[in-house]
């Protein structure tokens, strides 16, 4: 069994329209699949993780297996530059998957893509800095953007972004 969101729609006195959200009972889901995780380190400055998921999803209702890739991969190289610097470049990959829109009553498919990231990270005694770029490749869905496919994922990346982290450790006394 598996649980999912059914949006149902009803109308009041005044003619407004309320959209409710409600749970759902699924009866006969079948998730199986296989993970298969690698990871070497090639010398004592660099590494290399390998993340592959073959997920194979049947149900007697396609709605509840929505936003599930039959393939995803993750490569993760891991370089030292210096003492205190690291250098990370990961590269994901999502198979295609579909989408149900409830409050449409239609499916939409999302196609598969490739997202790389670049970043670094520098260790100082109780302050690390972490900076970079995601999506270094500037990928979007323009899908997204079209009139008649509205907004309804939560799982968009929205393009190329610089990001910057600062941790501060304090040791208790």
């Amino acid at each position: 069994d598996m649980i999912s969101t059914q949006y149902e729609s009803s109308t009041t006195e005044e003619g407004d329209i309320i959209d409710e959200l409600h749970y759902q009972n699924y009866d006969e889901v079948q998730i199986s699949g296989m993970n298969i995780h690698y990871y070497r380190k090639v010398s004592s400055v660099f590494n290399i993780k390998f993340v592959y998921n073959l997920t194979n999803a049947e149900s007697n209702s396609d709605e509840i297996l929505e936003g599930i890739s039959k393939h995803a991969f993750r490569i993760n190289l891991n370089y030292g530059l210096a003492a205190r610097t690291r250098m990370i470049f990961n590269i994901k990959y999502g198979g295609s998957k579909f989408v149900f829109n409830q409050i449409q009553n239609s499916y939409k498919e999302l196609s598969p893509y490739w997202i790389s990231d670049l970043f670094f990270i520098n260790n100082f005694d109780n302050i690390t800095i972490k900076s970079g770029f995601k999506n270094i490749f500037d990928y979007k869905d323009n899908s997204r953007l079209s009139n008649d496919s509205p907004e309804i994922l939560n799982n968009y990346d929205p393009g190329r972004r610089f990001f910057f982290e600062f941790k501060i450790g304090l040791e208790a006394q």
